[in-house]
């Protein structure tokens, strides 16, 4: 049944401070392509949040593509998905953010950055304020024909590269509820 498939989930705990855990085969090939074939035409130029004026701004830190989808843009099968990765990280269903596939080219990037919103600006305070505080990042590697383009934890002398299929699970807060800086990442570049 679709409640056994989002509660069977396979993990391993890469890190206990912070926490980081993979999930293996959280997607099958089949809803990984989905997901990629879906995106493909609604990819356009990423984003990132603008501390000063709020909203999203263009940034030339990052570089990568992304597909964005309100709750009214997915489907049954996307909110399935959903459903697994709320699972995974365990957090309720309601505190997820909308889906959203990221594309990287050859030399695309998305350079040096945490997930978590830091409380005393004043633009991140209200989207706390609205949406919450981003507890925790999953990332599903929905391909693995690329060279390189593996997500890098300088401060943390880490980097993760997942299989079809794979998620990656971490905490962007202290217990506190304090960011973590630890988790500074970036999406480096693939090769090819």
């Amino acid at each position: 049944t679709a409640q056994q498939w989002i509660a069977h989930v396979e993990t391993r705990t890469l890190r206990e401070t912070p926490r980081f855990a993979a999930h293996t085969n959280l997607l099958p090939l089949s809803l990984c392509k989905y997901l990629i074939e879906h995106a493909r035409p609604r990819l356009s130029r990423a984003k990132v949040f603008d501390a000063a004026q709020g909203g999203l701004k263009m940034d030339p830190m990052r570089t990568n593509s992304t597909a964005a989808y309100s709750l009214i843009d997915t489907d049954v099968i996307m909110q399935l998905i959903r459903a697994r990765i709320a699972h995974a990280a365990g957090v309720e269903f309601g505190a997820l953010e909308p889906l959203e596939v990221l594309h990287y080219e050859s030399g695309e990037t998305y350079r040096h950055h945490v997930d978590f919103f830091h409380h005393s600006l004043p633009n991140y305070a209200d989207e706390m304020r609205l949406r919450g505080q981003r507890v925790k990042t999953c990332l599903v590697y929905l391909n693995s024909n690329y060279d390189s383009g593996e997500t890098e934890f300088p401060k943390l002398n880490m980097r993760f590269r997942g299989e079809v299929g794979e998620a990656l699970v971490f905490d962007n807060v202290t217990p506190s509820g304090d960011g973590d800086l630890n988790t500074l990442h970036a999406g480096l570049p693939p090769k090819s």
